[in-house]
């Protein structure tokens, strides 16, 4: 029995040996792996509160569309009239070329006159859309129904194009 005692003790004592080794393992792996994590007051960085940036104004989407619109105007008619004026062309080609030159030089002439026109009469974000001998407008302000027919009725003596073939849409 003295022996099972001194045996029993030997081991309590090694489990506190093994314990306390383990924890002084333990204890200096973490100081170590988080040294880095204790900055010196000195080179603390300190955020202060501001005021969050005014965002910079979107541009107008009406004045962005004439703007591509002018750019894809200008290119088409490049290269219509590339087409045209190519001599190792097909003379059937080359005629084609020049009449849908035309017909795109008619279309941008009727769209900026239609434009034009109702920015002079008051609606300034108006935009038009000519093609294949119809017209679409976009007003961004809201007309009834008289002013809607007036803008038709003068849309048409403008272009020439009958009334079926004009659309007034409103956009909100």
């Amino acid at each position: 029995m003295k022996q099972t005692k001194r045996s029993v003790l030997k081991f309590v004592t090694l489990c506190l040996f093994f314990l306390m080794l383990f924890y002084a393992f333990f204890t200096a792996i973490k100081s170590t792996s988080q040294s880095h994590f204790n900055i010196p007051e000195d080179r603390k960085v300190y955020i202060l509160p501001t005021r969050a940036p005014v965002p910079s104004p979107t541009p107008d989407p009406v004045t962005s569309f004439r703007e591509d619109r002018k750019e894809q105007f200008s290119a088409i008619s490049a290269i219509l009239t590339e087409l045209a004026n190519n001599p190792s062309a097909s003379s059937d080609l080359r005629a084609l070329s020049q009449e849908k030159l035309m017909e795109h030089e008619e279309n941008e002439r009727m769209t900026l006159l239609i434009e034009t026109a109702l920015q002079g009469m008051g609606y300034p974000d108006a935009v038009c859309a000519v093609h294949s001998k119809t017209a679409s407008v976009f007003l961004a302000s809201s007309i009834n129904e008289n002013e809607g027919q007036l803008l038709s009725d003068l849309i048409r003596e403008w272009t020439g194009l009958p009334a079926s073939s004009i659309r007034l849409i409103q956009t909100p």
